[in-house]
């Protein structure tokens, strides 16, 4: 469940997924009620995530929309990116926000 805690912009938006609370005003993100020290890309990553939900999002869509250009970079950028946030927000491996769909890319769940 997604909900989007909206007060007067959109910087100031909430996103609420689960047990993950990101606040774009802030650029904060709590898990379980608990502080996470993310980078901003971790941020701007778990947010993309978040807000397409229902979707799988393949390397080259997260390359466009998060590091805003696919042509720089390599797909390993991804797989190390979401190995770190994953690692950051699900350290004991019990959660499992991101999967990955083989051949395709990553969904949150």
């Amino acid at each position: 469940m997604v909900k989007s805690l909206k007060t007067n912009t959109f910087e100031n938006s909430k996103l609420l997924f689960r047990d993950l609370l990101l606040d774009k005003g802030s650029r904060t993100l709590h898990v379980d009620g608990r502080p996470v020290d993310v980078t901003k890309l971790e941020f701007d990553l778990l947010s993309e995530f978040i807000l397409n939900k229902n979707s799988v999002l393949d390397r080259d869509y997260l390359l466009e929309n998060v590091w805003g250009d696919s042509e720089n970079h390599q797909y390993k950028t991804v797989n190390v990116a979401i190995n770190r946030l994953k690692e950051k927000i699900d350290p004991d491996k019990s959660k499992d926000y991101i999967q990955t769909v083989r051949g395709v890319g990553y969904k949150i769940c």
